[in-house]
């Protein structure tokens, strides 16, 4: 009898973390249980490599730096995350997203999107959203 329960009760710990996994939890702007005031500045830098559907490859596309900085939108606290990536690389190009965003919730205020093309292609996107109660 012992040994038929520890062999339920291993088989249970095992099942467990399969159980849990497959509750997938959804949380949308302004819930409580997000708490971005806890992040901290910070910055790193990657490199990108690049496949296309035709199976070119790009080993250099560029190197990314990504950011989270502190900064305030109307007096209240909010989190800036810029990510840029500068003309290096195979890609000759430059991009720049920033990303504003309330510094508690996580909620997004705003997105600017630019990318400049060498030859002249360029372009800027602006999204401001709406607030959320």
């Amino acid at each position: 009898m012992r040994n038929r329960s520890l062999a339920i009760a291993c088989g249970f710990s095992l099942l467990l973390p399969v159980i849990l996994a497959s509750q997938t939890v959804e949380l949308k702007s302004g819930d409580s249980r997000i708490h971005g005031e806890h992040l901290q500045p910070f910055t790193n830098q990657w490199k990108m490599k690049v496949v296309r559907p035709d199976g070119t490859v790009f080993e250099d596309a560029g190197t990314w730096t990504d950011q989270l900085e502190s900064v305030s939108i109307d007096g209240r606290p909010a989190g800036s995350a810029p990510s840029f990536k500068g003309k290096t690389g195979e890609v000759a190009a430059t991009t720049r997203t920033l990303n504003v965003f309330d510094a508690k919730t996580l909620a997004p205020i705003t997105r600017e999107f630019e990318r400049h093309m060498v030859g002249g292609d360029d372009s800027k996107l602006t999204i401001i959203f709406p607030a959320i109660p």
